[in-house]
């Protein structure tokens, strides 16, 4: 579910990026280094948040698309 969008100039074209909040089963060793593979969609991993730090979901805060290098 898109929890935040906007559209910036670069590179003399429109583009449009869009914030999601991706909620999953908790996993102990996940960090923002890693991304999420939705079918063809990619998201790269911005937060992380334990809600009252249960350990028993993740809420992780994401941009789609794939990080330059």
């Amino acid at each position: 579910m898109p929890y935040q969008g906007r559209e910036y100039f670069q590179a003399q074209q429109v583009q449009s990026e869009a914030t999601m909040r991706i909620l999953i089963r908790y996993i102990a060793d996940i960090d923002t280094s890693m991304r999420i593979v939705w079918g063809k969609r990619i998201f790269n991993i911005i937060s992380i948040i334990d809600p009252d730090e249960r350990h028993r979901e993740l809420q992780l805060m994401c941009k789609e698309g794939v990080n330059d290098g």
